[in-house]
Formats: structure tokens, C-alpha cells, sequence
């Protein structure tokens, strides 16, 4: 059985003398046992001082091709266990703690994506302005980086092969057209047999030829191109390729 939580002092006996524990009302004891356990509690993360993270980054990701929209965050630092994020009316959204092993080791990178109902919907729940990520290392320093979400847009690129295109696979050429992308980002993946080639390019306009030792005859491809505005958001075009010739 176990004390009740209004219980305040408890005189234990062990084999090796006299103890005494002082416990508080959310201690718990267990006489079956001797074990004592004591629950602490979580520290309030703080949202107005720390050093920042290495890195801190959040963003929305707008797929035109499938009309879907997720807030993406990414963060980076040595060893931390508990991370929280509010925004700029100060509600906070998102609260991590780590515990047990992980806890005691601390997590260094940590990225997620938000599940994509419309694009309106989550516009409409993430409102665009100042967002504070704060958290806490192990060793008890605190963390503290602001991130600048937008609801700015760079409009879809223009790619070539179209959807529904025939490619030579020993002739392949990836051109786009992405007006004011800080980068772009060229991905094409073979998903019956998991081949991926991903390139990322600091240009907005261009072309790339792709190595015919990576595509094979009669297969079909995907090509996915992300251009992303200098504010961090992403635009992703998707289009589907055949090889023309026959599959080995």
C-alpha cells in the first residue's frame, strides 16, 4: 500500500540505523518496498532570456502540386532536454520534455512537420510574426532564439519535364524558373526501387543534367522542385517522368 499524499514527516528503519525523510505532500512512499520516490516537478520554460540555439529555424512548406501546407521546425544545439514555443500573442504551442536516459543525455537535433488539413487552416492557426523557441540543456543553461514566421509566398516554378513527360534517360535535363528563390532544390526518386538524387542549387533559374548511370529504361520518376524564399518558407512543384525503352 501506499502513504497518503497529506502525509509530511515519515520515520523510516533500515538495516543500518535510524533514518529520516522529510517528504512533501507530492512524495510518495511505498512501505512494501522502502522505496521512496519523489516527483519532481517540470521547471517553466522561459521565454524571455537564454542563448540561442546553433541553429532555429520555422517555416511553412506550400506543395502546389497537392494543394498542402505544414509548419516545419527545425533546431540544433548541443544536449537539450526540453524545448517550448509560443508566438507573438505569447500562446504557447508546442512544449517537449525529455526524461530517463534521453533526458540525462540531452537531444541535439530535432526536426517535425505539422499534419497538412488545408492551407487555409493552417495559416489560420499560425499566425504570421515573431515566434519564441526557448528550451533548456542539460547542464541547466537556458536557450533562447526568435524565429520570423511569414505568410509570404514565392509563386510555383516553372519546370521542365512537364507532368506526364517521356525522357530520354541518357539525356535528361532539369530546367526551372523559380523568380527571387534563395535556393532551389532538384529531387527525383525512383519509388519502386527507393533511388533518390537530391541536389540543392543557389540559383533561381537553371538547369541540370542528370547522370544517366542514376535512370534506368522504362521506369517511372519522380521530380519534386523546392525553391525556398529568403524569408524560409518553401514552394515545392511536383511532376511525374517515364524513361522511355524497355525496363531490364
Amino acid at each position: 500500500m501506499k502513504t497518503s499524499k497529506n502525509c509530511f514527516l515519515v520515520l523510516l528503519l533500515g538495516l543500518f540505523g535510524l533514518g529520516l525523510v522529510f517528504l512533501s505532500c507530492e512524495d510518495q512512499v511505498n512501505l512494501e518496498t522502502d522505496q521512496v520516490v519523489i516527483q519532481e516537478e517540470p521547471q517553466p520554460i522561459n521565454f524571455n532570456k537564454g542563448d540561442p540555439f546553433d541553429d532555429a529555424e520555422l517555416f511553412f512548406e506550400f506543395n502546389t502540386s497537392d494543394n498542402d501546407l505544414g509548419l516545419q521546425l527545425f533546431v540544433d544545439n548541443d544536449g537539450w532536454y526540453s524545448l517550448g514555443m509560443q508566438d507573438s500573442n505569447g500562446d504557447k504551442n508546442l512544449a517537449i520534455k525529455a526524461s530517463g536516459p534521453l533526458g540525462e543525455l540531452g537531444i541535439t537535433e530535432l526536426r517535425f512537420e505539422s499534419s497538412e488539413p488545408s492551407p487555409g487552416e493552417v495559416l489560420d492557426a499560425f499566425p504570421a510574426g515573431e515566434y519564441r523557441i526557448a528550451g533548456k540543456t542539460v547542464e541547466g543553461d537556458k536557450l533562447l532564439s526568435i524565429a520570423e514566421l511569414s505568410h509570404e509566398f514565392l509563386d510555383p516554378a516553372d519546370v521542365e519535364p512537364e507532368d506526364g513527360a517521356m525522357v530520354d534517360p541518357g539525356n535528361l535535363v532539369v530546367t526551372w524558373e523559380a523568380e527571387g528563390a534563395e535556393n532551389v532544390e532538384i529531387i527525383i526518386e525512383d519509388e519502386e526501387e527507393e533511388n533518390i538524387l537530391s541536389i540543392l542549387i543557389a540559383e533561381d533559374e537553371g538547369e541540370l543534367t542528370i547522370p544517366p548511370e542514376f535512370l534506368e529504361e522504362g521506369a517511372e520518376y519522380k521530380l519534386e522542385v523546392i525553391a525556398t524564399h529568403e524569408n524560409g518558407n518553401k514552394t515545392i512543384v511536383e511532376s511525374e517522368f517515364t524513361t522511355n525503352g524497355v525496363a531490364i
